[in-house]
């Protein structure tokens, strides 16, 4: 996930917030980004995909509402071990 991959479409009619967060969601989902897995600091995706430091915020706090990842303070994002 970190040079490579999707990033957000700026002339698409979705809403940035949503497409990062699909974007994000598809690589835990495939496995690119593995249950323990630290993501990108907000800062880096930030770079990576040319969006406001507020849209990276809300796109991390869907994903940890829906309970797919977990935020450590002073750590950063990392990618939540799922329950069978």
């Amino acid at each position: 996930m970190e040079g490579e991959g999707k990033r957000v479409d700026k002339l698409s009619d979705t809403p940035l917030t949503t497409q990062l967060e699909r974007i994000i969601r598809d690589a835990i989902e495939s496995g690119e980004l593995p249950p323990g897995e630290q993501l990108p600091t907000q800062a880096e995706l930030v770079k990576l995909h040319g969006v406001s430091e507020a849209t990276v915020r809300r796109a991390l706090e869907r994903l940890e509402k829906d309970g797919l990842i977990f935020g450590a303070q002073g750590r950063g994002w990392f990618v939540r071990r799922r329950e069978p």
